[in-house]
């Protein structure tokens, strides 16, 4: 399966950049290639030369919905990430994701390719399937960019809350 860039992506970098505060303190992982092509060139003409990322990585599809994951806890201070048409691998993708962000992090989570926000064939809350991924209820919020939804969360701690 090609990934593609999401076409809501871009809208929503612009309309929700202060609420993501990238920083040159950023460390940001992309869950595909097409992901990064869409942050990196944002980034690039949206932040000063002294707020770029820190980091900004991508790693491959399959190596995000494998069944073992190997980016260190509490890395990421953002990461974008599209989920899968198959409901048991976006759950595990998204405590991936939760697992590797640090406390306060923020996720940008897309629907699957195709723009009709379907997981294992039925449409769904994608606030809520992002809550079974361990992100705190009420904390996720999503958008639409009328060219489809765009979920984001931060990882709270009780002390953040």
């Amino acid at each position: 399966m090609a990934f593609q860039a999401p076409p809501q992506l871009a809208p929503f970098l612009d309309e929700y950049s202060s609420r993501l505060r990238i920083s040159s303190a950023s460390k940001i992982l992309c869950f595909s290639s097409p992901l990064q092509d869409v942050v990196q060139p944002w980034c690039s003409s949206n932040l000063d030369s002294h707020s770029q990322p820190a980091s900004l990585a991508s790693i491959s599809p399959t190596q995000a919905f494998n069944s073992t994951w190997s980016e260190p806890e509490s890395q990421y201070t953002h990461i974008f990430a599209q989920l899968s048409s198959d409901l048991k691998t976006s759950v595990k993708m998204l405590k991936f994701l939760h697992f590797s962000l640090v406390w306060k992090g923020i996720a940008v989570v897309l629907p699957p390719q195709g723009g009709e926000g379907e997981v294992g064939g039925e449409k769904v809350d994608l606030a809520k399937l992002i809550e079974l991924g361990g992100f705190e209820p009420g904390k996720v919020r999503v958008v639409d960019e009328g060219k489809g939804e765009v979920a984001f969360a931060m990882k709270w701690d009780l002390l953040s809350a």
